[in-house]
């Protein structure tokens, strides 16, 4: 290891060399526009995070400030601990032994200080330990970064000593997708840019096969790989299409506390075998990444009564990046969509009736709109079978008012007389609660 370790180490020392010399790019990622960083005064600042949340470019910036202010090059170092060429995970003691070989390359008395960056430092398992070690014995500042929900917790509780000082960065939840898509919905100059931020966001959740070139497609998909990213570190051992999976089937359950047991099931019926324990060590590492973190536009239920919906509808749709196929079956499209019917004053009309597919049918009479249904249907792609009797139900009871709500990605299939087209479950949702329009 010695061997990556060294060339790690002569990347940075000659990246920021570069940049004391021209100015520009450090590791990859330009300084030029970015703002300058407040420096903390602690020994050890812990930059909370997900991935794709500029935790680099914010510890790149950093050390740019550092550099500007005289800080010599060579007194510096970072190392991306998640580095494809390290081992996965670290093993015991090679973080220490990493800051030794920069001390013999560098040239750099430990008397005097130096400044270390350590990124994803959770793969190092003892970074805690040696941060501690280096801080009591030498005039050392160091900045760690990674996905760690717990070090936002008031301390004693977050893990880290008290010397320590966290900055916390947002995670690429449905708020901060949300958010990008708004502002640039603002700087087109749209009227209302959080109801035109909401549709793209539930239009970029639409099947894999929607012939919709747009790139904001990816938003969501970037979204889960970076949650799933964080959490594969911590569980190597787990196999990432495992995590996903489980992290769509977190998400689904609206908020809810998860059945382990109830997921084992799920996990077993789709042919995965697993056991509740790794589940839990799952749910954990997710909820350390930030995947649950709740969009704060509804600050709190009290003050308006849908924030609950708006948060279901949310994390349903970020779980379809997760994973497309459907998500917890017919039971859960019921339990919404009845919900949902009942807080109109709907319910007492309602009547049911069984479909292909398991899908079931709810009809129901509306004194405004006349005579309306909504099919709940769970399976990944529709039979034919089912698309004929959506289609002699469009017609027969409905005049067209028609809604087929999905557990999954939405979809849109051709039939007789024209073509049917699926809600994804959150999206249906946003739009009859009058979210989405």
């Amino acid at each position: 290891m010695d061997e990556i370790a060294l060339c790690l180490i002569d990347e940075h020392l000659s990246a920021a060399a570069s940049l004391r010399a021209t100015g520009g790019e450090l590791w990859g990622l330009s300084t030029d526009h970015l703002e300058s960083t407040e420096r903390p005064v602690a020994p050890l600042t812990a930059l909370c995070g997900p991935s794709r949340q500029e935790r680099t470019r914010h510890l790149a910036q950093t050390l740019a400030d550092l550099i500007e202010d005289g800080i010599a090059p060579a007194s510096t170092l970072y190392v991306d601990l998640a580095d494809p060429r390290l081992p996965a995970p670290l093993p015991h003691g090679a973080l220490a032994h990493i800051v030794e070989l920069y001390f013999t390359r560098a040239l750099v008395p430990r008397q005097e200080p130096f400044y270390l960056f350590f990124d994803n430092v959770r793969s190092a398992p003892d970074w805690l330990e040696l941060c501690r070690a280096l801080i009591d014995a030498y005039p050392a500042r160091i900045w760690v970064a990674d996905a760690c929900a717990v070090w936002t917790a008031p301390a004693p509780n977050n893990g880290l000593p008290p010397f320590a000082q966290v900055t916390a960065l947002k995670g690429p939840d449905t708020a901060s997708l949300l958010r990008r898509l708004a502002a640039e919905a603002a700087r087109v100059g749209e009227a209302d840019p959080l109801s035109r931020a909401l549709d793209r966001f539930y239009r970029l959740g639409r099947a894999a096969t929607s012939p919709d070139p747009t790139p904001l497609r990816l938003l969501r998909q970037a979204a889960a790989d970076s949650c799933a990213h964080d959490a594969s570190r911590l569980l190597p051992s787990v196999p990432l299409a495992l995590i996903r999976r489980t992290a769509a089937l977190l998400l689904a359950q609206g908020g809810t506390a998860p059945s382990l047991s109830a997921l084992q099931r799920t996990l077993a019926a789709e042919g995965t075998a697993t056991t509740r324990a790794t589940l839990a060590a799952i749910a954990d590492a997710l909820a350390d990444a930030q995947l649950l973190c709740r969009p704060p536009l509804f600050r709190h239920a009290e003050e308006n009564p849908r924030a609950a919906r708006f948060v279901f509808a949310c994390d349903h749709g970020t779980a379809q990046a997760f994973s497309p196929a459907p998500l917890a079956g017919t039971a859960l499209l019921s339990s919404v969509v009845f919900s949902q019917l009942y807080e109109e004053g709907l319910a007492p009309s309602v009547h049911v009736a069984r479909m292909a597919d398991a899908a079931i049918a709810l009809l129901w009479e509306d004194g405004r709109a006349g005579r309306q249904a909504a099919i709940l249907h769970s399976r990944p792609r529709p039979s034919r079978r089912f698309l004929d009797e959506a289609a002699q139900l469009a017609g027969a009871y409905t005049d067209g008012r028609l809604s087929i709500v999905a557990d999954g990605p939405g979809w849109t299939q051709p039939s007789d007389g024209g073509r049917l087209t699926a809600t994804p479950l959150g999206e249906w949702l946003l739009e009859r609660t009058g979210i989405l329009s």
